[in-house]
């Protein structure tokens, strides 16, 4: 996916390269939970990509407009 559709991650432990972060290593990107949830290559000799970890991120389906918590 591209990095700029995930939010609230932050790279730790990435193989660094001349402009940005390597694939190698594995998992680099840190959620907000503490947990590592996904690898980041955003080096300007590789795809600008993220890889997000299938045993550590599922999808969830959108809350419907107005369903919020009860106030």
């Amino acid at each position: 996916m591209n990095p700029d559709d995930a939010r609230g991650l932050t790279t730790r432990h990435a193989s660094a390269a001349c402009c940005g972060a390597t694939p190698e290593g594995g998992l680099n990107q840190l959620c907000a939970c503490g947990t590592l949830v996904a690898t980041l290559c955003s080096d300007c000799c590789l795809p600008y990509e993220l890889h997000l970890s299938p045993g550590h991120v599922r999808a969830l389906p959108s809350p419907s407009p107005g369903s919020g918590p009860a106030a």
